[in-house]
């Protein structure tokens, strides 16, 4: 099998069977169509009906119980087949250019990981300003967000995974334990920008309490990171989700 592809959810019974039929037009549309694919989706515990959803929709499903994106996703990968890994959020799609994209890039044997630019659907212009602002910033960097990431499997096993350490901005540290392991083989990471992926708006509604969500929790998961990556191991303070409520607030 190529590709695996791997959607972490919590509460995500209502936008799930959304972002799956768009999941699926975009590669039945695409280069991948022929392609031997599957999806998987880690139900982080849940307490909806998310995996019922899962079920009738037709896709693989796993279990963690621990609320971390970085647990789902490490246990959704655990149980791919595909050489590629690509990890995805629930409200997140792409579209058959992106995917084509894709297609074209893996198969110039350069690379071992991919991201990409995001453009927001729905939600506020507020939050669709907040969240597209920083495509330029990803590609001047070559990170990206974890809404969207393909890397090789072995690559992906051979670093050990989405660090358990941290319950935000996880993403920006794999991407750059991933890129240090592609220098060490000769290749690379990229982030793709001319067909971002599709992602929703529905966070950050336009209130003051929202405002104020946004920023404590991105100032805390920044500083949380830093704090990971300059300190030695012995060292290191693990963020908390309690304090993240911006990511880990209950969603109904």
């Amino acid at each position: 099998m190529l590709l695996s592809i791997v959607i972490p959810a919590y509460n995500e019974a209502k936008i799930l069977p959304h972002t799956i039929a768009n999941l699926r037009s975009a590669i039945a549309a695409s280069e991948w169509a022929s392609i031997s694919w599957e999806i998987i989706l880690c139900d982080n515990n849940s307490t909806d009906n998310t995996p019922e959803i899962a079920n009738q929709l037709g896709i693989q499903l796993v279990h963690e119980q621990e609320r971390q994106i970085s647990k789902a996703r490490n246990a959704g990968a655990k149980q791919a087949s595909g050489k590629w890994l690509l990890f995805i959020d629930a409200d997140t799609y792409p579209t058959p250019a992106l995917m084509n994209d894709i297609w074209d890039t893996i198969q110039e044997n350069k690379f071992l990981g991919i991201g990409t630019t995001i453009k927001v659907a729905g939600g506020s212009k507020w939050n669709q300003l907040r969240m597209e602002r920083l495509n330029p910033l990803v590609r001047w960097l070559n990170w990206c967000g974890g809404a969207f990431i393909l890397c090789e499997k072995e690559a992906f096993e051979k670093i050990g995974g989405f660090s358990t350490d941290l319950y935000a901005l996880e993403e920006i540290e794999f991407v750059i334990r991933l890129r240090r392991y592609a220098r060490k083989l000769d290749k690379k990471f990229t982030v793709l920008h001319q067909n971002p992926a599709i992602t929703s708006g529905r966070k950050g509604e336009s209130t003051l309490r929202s405002f104020l969500q946004v920023v404590s929790s991105t100032t805390l998961s920044i500083f949380w990171l830093l704090l990971f990556l300059l300190l030695p191991k012995a060292l290191r303070i693990k963020g908390n989700p309690r304090f993240l409520g911006f990511w880990y607030k209950r969603r109904n």
